[in-house]
């Protein structure tokens, strides 16, 4: 059994634009009907067994809901091998879009062998935490995380980056890319990467408002999140954040930084600046892992008692998890809002398509599968293009 399903897109073309777009999101269990009358120990071990990716965060957001629900404080070592769990695997996943499926989408080869070396290093730093079931327990007391291996491991991750995506050293990328060069790496770099991003550099926005979540509303969540999850049944299905659709992930966090303020305001392709913020990230990410200076993403709170939030931002974007528990701590209600729910609501950013000029139906199918590939749902999905 699993939650994740599938989306469908189905595009409307009338020889010369997309016309409009259809996103039907894909069918949910609802967590509660899989969790409920299980203890928290229970739903915390079987909450990876639902997912195929970010099965970690899954976990993390599941723990850290099940705890507050519960009034448990774990210690800091914990909670930072939780941080380093959720980092790790969202630049696994991100590093896995970018040196594999990327290349795929443009037709050449892929070059898997740096990360296949690196996805061993990460299987070896993760074996002290993952060798048993106790780190998938609430009130788990782990021993503080090797620092200076996980540093070894950014430094290794810097060099792929560097060798595979950016074709140039992080900071000489650095310094292209904020002084307002970006075409020129385009141009000039020698990989997948850059070769994709320059297919999408012509594309303009068609002008449909991209609403993006602010980074308020990880801070906020605890109350009007929580809020809205009550008194609104389809909100697990169709997020939203104070009545508004709203696309979390890379480019809601890096919306003020000024690459890709600049590029925005430029009326650049959504889907152009959407992968260069996931790129901006990237590199920021690694090279904080490198200084040991990662910055909390991971929260949680008790909004009444017996009940407890989380919210824990992903590789894509806002995950949320809320569990009630009842006076013997058994689950009474469940509920996880993924980010491919925000990213994918039937009146989300899949909608800056429409109004799109494209020569014909394979182009139709072509840009929708960069625009689904730039908001990366953690599911499948298939296109549709009907001639209207």
């Amino acid at each position: 059994m699993n939650l994740e399903g599938y989306i469908s897109v189905q595009l409307r073309w009338d020889g010369q634009r997309i016309a409009s777009v259809k996103v039907t999101p894909r069918h949910l269990l609802p967590a509660s009907a899989l969790f409920r009358g299980k203890s928290a120990i229970q739903t915390a071990h079987q909450t990876p067994m639902l997912y195929s990716l970010c099965a970690k965060a899954q976990t993390v957001a599941a723990l850290s809901a099940l705890e507050a629900a519960l009034g448990i404080r774990v210690n800091s070592a914990t909670l930072k091998w939780r941080e380093l769990l959720v980092l790790g695997e969202s630049l696994m996943e991100a590093l896995c879009r970018f040196m594999l499926h990327l290349p795929a989408l443009i037709g050449e080869a892929r070059k898997p062998e740096n990360l296949i070396l690196l996805r061993k290093e990460f299987t070896k730093l993760l074996a002290p935490v993952l060798k048993d079931q106790a780190w998938k327990t609430p009130a788990a007391c782990l021993a503080e995380p090797d620092v200076k291996a996980w540093q070894t491991f950014s430094t290794m991750l810097i060099s792929a980056i560097s060798t595979d995506i950016l074709g140039l050293s992080s900071g000489e990328w650095f310094e292209l890319v904020n002084s307002g060069k970006s075409a020129h790496w385009l141009k000039h770099a020698d990989t997948a990467t850059a070769r994709f991003l320059l297919k999408l550099w012509p594309l303009k926005s068609t002008g449909t408002p991209l609403n993006l979540m602010p980074a308020a509303t990880f801070y906020a969540a605890p109350d009007e999140l929580h809020t809205a999850m009550l008194v609104d049944p389809d909100f697990s299905s169709y997020p939203h954040w104070q009545g508004s659709v709203m696309e979390t992930g890379a480019l809601a966090r890096m919306q003020h930084h000024p690459v890709v303020a600049t590029l925005l305001a430029q009326d650049c392709a959504p889907m152009l600046v959407r992968v260069i913020a996931r790129l901006l990230e990237l590199v920021e990410a690694a090279t904080a892992l490198s200084h040991d200076t990662l910055s909390a993403n991971i929260s949680s709170s008790m909004p009444f008692q017996g009940a407890g939030l989380s919210c824990l931002q992903t590789l894509r974007g806002l995950l949320l998890h809320c569990a009630e528990v009842d006076a013997n701590s058994m689950i009474t209600d469940y509920h996880i809002v993924a980010p491919t729910e925000w990213n994918f609501h039937p009146e989300g950013s899949m909608q800056g398509l429409s109004g799109m000029t494209v020569g014909s139906a394979t182009e139709a199918s072509q840009v929708a599968e960069w625009m689904i590939q730039s908001l990366d749902p953690c599911v499948s999905y298939k296109i549709e293009v009907i001639h209207a």
